[in-house]
């Protein structure tokens, strides 16, 4: 007798099946909704400044007092020339009042694109500088204590510099190609990464081997055993992504963020939650929006933080260089906010700003999966939800102990359609999603199909549009 690949495809997915013993999960749905509360512009008066771009506020616990860092410009531009720059800080006490004490830092003598950096107890600021980049750290006093120059080749792009502190360690980040790529802002090219430690000793110099992808002022966390990177694809007409390494910088794969997004240097994880601040728009003529994602980097809320209207050939407002931080229940979102010319280009009158937003989670929905209950010598379980569905399938899965993992999507004549998954990860709870909405899947059935060394399960799942 003559099968069909579609009767034999069913014939092994239904004997699979039969050897599983499944049970209905109630999954809850969370939400996330901020809540504006106030907003501040910071006074830089108090630090001799006129102006202030690149605005970045941090929690010094240990004090109770919150720090903002900024490029200043203290007298008057020429055309659109800043002079007389310098980076300068405020003091505010945990209500956000100012407590009189401001200041400008020693070094760097200039201002420019910054990138600023806390661990808790010492602050870091990397700038541009001759023959690469000078990254410095300063104490709770903000007195200069030490710095380096991190060398760059001469492709490689001082400018929309990355540096975040995360995992113990600092990241920093240049945009490297050859010299007509990176003269051509919208061809991509890769990062070249730098690792050092808090006594700023270099532990890696390394070149991301993934995808080709602009710095665009991105930002990087340690999270979920793998470095998650967030930053746009080009400059103009940008996608937003997520691009995840392994802690080896082995590159694993990408997730979709937002569309005509950039400039993505606020990011932080709380509870389960990403929190990203980006910049929409043009670079020179946009507003600023906060994306908050689940653990899988699934979109759960999007709000906008500023709504200004841009007029193709008129001049206007321009949110930009956005910022997180987060203290309790309260997110602060640090952008500047400056005007442009109906070129479209930039004038250096930016104000910085601070906007306070509260943060509550409420649950929205009740959802029901199919869990596959493992033996106890099985290495995982797997739920699968909402099932059927028309926006995001969300995988969770669990290991007891550190296996490869594959999750890939069959359709019904056991095609793969789509590899989620294919990489290493530690013994715990994992959540792997795909985003149906923005995937070219057709209505109909097809199988998710999780693998390790030493276990396979294959669930249905349905996709309706």
């Amino acid at each position: 007798m003559k099968f069909s690949p579609i009767t034999i495809f069913s014939i092994s997915v239904a004997l699979f099946c039969c050897l599983l013993t499944f049970t209905n999960t109630t999954l809850r749905s969370q939400a996330v909704k901020l809540t504006k509360v106030t907003e501040y512009t910071l006074d830089v008066s108090k630090s001799g400044h006129k102006t202030a771009s690149f605005p970045r506020v941090f929690f010094h616990q240990g004090r109770n007092k919150i720090y903002a860092l900024y490029a200043g410009i203290k007298t008057a531009a020429t055309g659109r020339t800043p002079q007389d720059q310098s980076i300068g800080w405020l003091e505010y006490d945990s209500t956000f009042t100012l407590t009189g004490k401001a200041g400008v830092l020693t070094e760097p003598s200039t201002g420019g694109d910054i990138a600023a950096a806390f661990d808790g107890s010492n602050f870091y600021v990397i700038i541009g500088a001759p023959g690469g980049y000078n990254l410095y750290k300063y104490n709770s006093d903000l007195a200069l204590s030490q710095k380096v120059l991190i060398p760059l080749n001469k492709f490689d792009s001082p400018n929309d510099q990355l540096l975040n502190y995360t995992g113990g360690k600092l990241y920093c980040a240049s945009i490297l190609g050859d010299s007509a790529t990176v003269n051509n802002p919208n061809v991509p090219v890769y990062q070249r990464w730098f690792t050092y430690s808090t006594s700023l000793v270099q532990e890696r110099d390394t070149t991301m081997k993934g995808e080709p992808y602009m710095v665009t002022g991105g930002s990087i966390m340690s999270n979920d055993n793998m470095l998650q990177v967030v930053t746009a694809d080009k400059f103009s007409g940008s996608k937003l992504y997520v691009y995840q390494y392994s802690s080896a910088f082995k590159y694993i794969g990408k997730k979709f963020l937002a569309d005509n997004a950039q400039w993505s240097q606020g990011l932080l994880y709380e509870n389960g939650y990403y929190y990203v601040a980006y910049h929409t728009g043009s670079p020179g003529a946009g507003n600023v929006v906060v994306g908050v994602f689940d653990k899988n980097w699934g979109t759960i809320a999007t709000q906008a933080i500023t709504s200004y209207t841009l007029t193709l050939g008129k001049s206007g407002f321009n949110a930009h260089r956005p910022w997180l931080m987060k203290r309790g229940s309260t997110l602060y979102v640090s952008y500047d906010l400056g005007t442009y010319d109906a070129a479209g280009q930039e004038n250096p009158d930016w104000q910085g700003k601070v906007a306070l937003y509260e943060v509550s989670a409420m649950q929205t929905s009740v959802q029901q999966g199919n869990t596959a209950q493992a033996s106890d010598d099985q290495a995982a379980s797997f739920v699968v939800a909402p099932n059927p569905t028309s926006g995001q399938i969300n995988v969770d899965f669990a290991l007891s102990k550190r296996e490869h993992v594959r999750l890939a999507l069959y359709d019904m004549l056991g095609r793969e359609v789509a590899l989620l998954l294919d990489a290493e990860l530690e013994a715990g709870e994992h959540t792997w999603s795909l985003v149906v909405r923005h995937s070219p899947l057709v209505d109909g059935a097809y199988f998710l199909r999780l693998q390790t060394p030493t276990f396979s399960q294959t669930q249905s799942v349905q996709v309706m549009r």
